[in-house]
């Protein structure tokens, strides 16, 4: 499952709790209607209204809160570990070479050379003649 994908799925589970929560509250309302005694006076639809007016704003302001925890472990999730000396990659606690990493998380093939500057640093005097 991508990152995108678990990100959507923690938002449609907090979005059938909510559902699942002013359901409730408003079959407790209900209830009291339909299984009350006759002298009750009835469902009080105005404070009904009131209750799930308020769930559904405490559901968009906790949605929007989620949604930006999981964007920002989004980007955390991002960044890739590098030693900076060997350049080695951190995978899941173990230390792997950059051509491993490309090779098992990629399509990408890896070729080596020698860029110009690595070149005449290490080989200068050999480029000179």
């Amino acid at each position: 499952m991508t990152r995108s994908a678990m990100g959507r799925r923690i938002l449609q589970f907090e979005m059938v709790g909510f559902i699942l929560c002013a359901l409730l509250m408003s079959l407790d309302e209900l209830g009291s209607f339909f299984f009350s005694s006759p002298v009750a006076k009835g469902v009080d639809w105005l404070d009904l209204l009131y209750d799930n007016l308020m769930m559904v704003a405490l559901a968009v302001v906790v949605m929007w809160l989620t949604r930006r925890v999981v964007q920002q472990l989004q980007y955390l999730e991002g960044f890739l570990p590098v030693c900076s000396f060997c350049r080695q990659i951190r995978v899941d606690g173990e230390w792997i070479s950059l051509e491993q990493y490309l090779d098992s998380h990629s399509e990408m093939k890896v070729s080596h050379g020698v860029c110009p500057a690595c070149a005449s640093e290490h080989y200068g005097e050999y480029l000179q003649a």
